[in-house]
């Protein structure tokens, strides 16, 4: 997830690779599918208490997203890697995936128990996102009233969270001009299109 941060039409970002835009809070690895659940907190409450989080490569958040009905079943552009045990990317299989991070099979959880669980995880991937606007907001470059422009696509989950923080939100599609039939993908692949576009 990039965060960059512009004012009266520049980009004032302080970092200029992937470690200083990681030291500067500019970059979050937050990936709509490709991470780790893990990575956003080390126990869940699952179950009425709290469990610790076995740290394997056993789900992805393409799972959680499954999950929560925010990404198809079957592959599709927001998850084109391989699942974590190699099944199908079904939500059946997504949630057994999830139940195995928990040392757990999905025998022990109700439907409501897989969904607060991936709710709980989504969340927690959230907030690392807000902690970051929270420090470029803590440096003046953004306010609380800064729009965003969501790309990319997990994007439908950034027009989430703007609407929680009461902020504009701009899709990246409505900035350029190309024909209806591919703003969702110029969207989805946004670094691609903004480099076409500078190429013509």
């Amino acid at each position: 997830t990039d965060l960059i941060p512009i004012r009266d039409n520049e980009v004032v970002a302080l970092g200029r690779d992937d470690a200083s835009r990681l030291a500067h809070g500019e970059l979050v690895y937050a990936g709509f599918s490709r991470g780790l659940p893990q990575a956003y907190v080390q126990s869940a409450p699952i179950c009425g208490r709290w469990m610790p989080l076995v740290n394997e490569a056993f789900a992805t958040m393409a799972d959680v997203r499954r999950i929560l009905y925010d990404l198809p079943e079957g592959d599709c552009r927001g998850d084109l890697a391989p699942s974590a045990d190699g099944r199908p990317k079904t939500r059946a299989a997504s949630c057994a995936r999830l139940a195995r991070l928990a040392g757990k099979d999905m025998a022990d959880f109700s439907e409501n128990d897989i969904q607060a669980f991936a709710s709980y995880l989504a969340r927690a991937q959230q907030r690392q996102i807000e902690e970051h606007i929270d420090l470029l907001m803590s440096r003046g470059v953004i306010t609380p009233s800064t729009p965003i422009v969501g790309a990319g696509v997990g994007r439908s989950l950034i027009k989430k969270l703007a609407y929680q923080q009461a902020r504009t939100y701009q899709d990246f599609s409505n900035l350029i001009t190309i024909s209806e039939e591919l703003q969702e993908l110029s969207s989805d692949c946004a670094p691609a299109t903004a480099l076409a576009l500078l190429k013509s």
